[in-house]
């Protein structure tokens, strides 16, 4: 009988987060909190957590679930392009992307950000999602976004990663967050 009522029990919490995760899709952007990072505006979902803040980076968790998940907005300063930043930040995180079509690359940022000042004023720009191997071993999601500020050295480097199991449930809202931009200039 007591493993009857702790399995009851499983099942009655699986079918709560489940409906939980149901609503999070219709209430995101109702319920989004506007938060500004340098000269982007975005909606970040009420349940992200922000974990780390510091002037040129931020870094959201979901720490409400045990999802391995996480997304970090960076500023920096590089006199190169993008893709050699894309390039250093892979090997540096010691990340191995999966080939075409489980990963793919991005160049042009009409495709995801949908503020048309966000992408008159940024140029150089690289996209790379999909699964992949880090450190030899660990299998994760990544989603990598890294543009150039027009006339400038400043890039913004915005990064979702995950288990690949996880990428599937925080990945659309961070992709969501990034398409719903907004460039702010004051």
């Amino acid at each position: 009988m007591l493993e009857w009522s702790f399995l009851v029990g499983i099942i009655l919490l699986l079918i709560y987060t489940a409906l939980i995760i149901a609503r999070e899709k219709t209430t995101y952007l109702e319920e989004a909190k506007i938060m500004r990072f340098h000269d982007l505006e975005f909606p970040i979902p009420r349940w992200w957590t922000q974990t780390e803040q510091q002037n040129s980076f931020w870094k959201f968790e979901r720490t409400d679930t045990r999802y391995d998940w996480y997304a970090n907005f960076q500023k920096l300063e590089s006199h190169k392009a993008a893709a050699e930043i894309l390039i250093h930040y892979l090997q540096q995180k010691n990340i191995k992307m999966d080939p075409s079509p489980e990963s793919m690359v991005e160049e042009n940022t009409a495709h995801l950000f949908k503020d048309k000042m966000l992408v008159e004023n940024f140029s150089d720009f690289i996209r790379m999602e999909g699964t992949a191997t880090q450190d030899e071993e660990e299998r994760i999601y990544l989603d990598v976004v890294i543009l150039k500020k027009e006339n400038a050295n400043t890039y913004y480097l915005l990064e979702s990663r995950s288990s690949v199991l996880n990428g599937g449930v925080e990945g659309p809202y961070f992709e969501e967050a990034l398409s719903r931009a907004l460039y702010k200039t004051n």
